[in-house]
């Protein structure tokens, strides 16, 4: 291997398959990644046509190296297998890229924790991907989900409400105890009548299942009394609001 590592700069892979096996074979990891780098454009020219040759570990080891975007962005077409970007320490453009390409799910744990520090590009994917994976959001904490990132899925005109409720449930006792807040997040899911429940006025709430468990999470926290079938208005809720501390 030492003779090999010498001697690696005497080998030529443009267009030569068998060179790149060969010193996959013979040289050290480390020569053979800065072999790589040194003459990327060959190299990714030499992947391209022939994808048989794409070896995902080391392309992942190459980019992290690192090597120029648009030879990353070349090298991640040639495969459609998940990448993470928590795991590698990538530029902004190729985290771009593979959010878009090559999603890890689980990685949507720690982006929607840290959206707050990628730049505005990047927070529009972690948006939409937080909308396409609702389902495998867990707030159990305040800190699991930025406020900002939550505000902007409250409003957004592409998640369907019933989602939005699940996850200001799941947000509600680390987030929204403060009324301020939890008013504010009711108004951007557009259910105002709720806000009535820590103002004067009576609530015209609607029954349908999406209002009961709202309505039952708001009573396990201690925000309303108790709720029930209004008698006078069967379609509607009567509801016992908290008597004020």
């Amino acid at each position: 291997v030492k003779q090999a590592n010498e001697h690696i700069d005497l080998v030529s892979i443009k267009q030569n398959a068998r060179a790149l096996e060969f010193i996959r074979a013979h040289c050290g990891e480390e020569a053979v990644l800065d072999y790589l780098q040194k003459n990327i454009a060959d190299y990714i020219d030499l992947i391209a046509e022939s994808v048989e040759l794409f070896d995902y570990v080391e392309a992942l080891k190459l980019i992290t190296v690192p090597i120029d975007d648009n030879s990353a962005v070349r090298l991640l077409e040639c495969t459609d297998k998940v990448v993470s970007v928590i795991e590698h320490s990538f530029s902004s453009a190729v985290i771009t890229y593979v959010l878009e390409h090559n999603f890890d799910t689980d990685d949507l744990a720690q982006l929607i924790r840290n959206y707050d520090e990628y730049e505005a590009d990047i927070q529009n994917l972690i948006l939409r991907l937080a909308i396409e994976h609702c389902d495998l959001i867990e707030i159990a904490r305040d800190t699991d989900i930025a406020d900002n990132l939550l505000d902007s899925l409250l409003v957004s005109e592409q998640l369907v409400q019933d989602k939005k409720i699940d996850l200001f449930i799941q947000a509600l006792p680390y987030k929204y105890m403060y009324v301020a807040k939890r008013r504010q997040a009711l108004i951007n899911m557009q259910l105002n009548e709720f806000t009535k429940l820590w103002h004067s006025g009576k609530p015209n709430i609607k029954r349908c299942n999406e209002h009961q468990r709202l309505l039952a999470a708001l009573k396990e926290n201690g925000l309303v009394r108790d709720f029930e079938t209004d008698n006078e208005q069967s379609d509607y809720y009567k509801i016992t609001k908290k008597v004020p501390d």
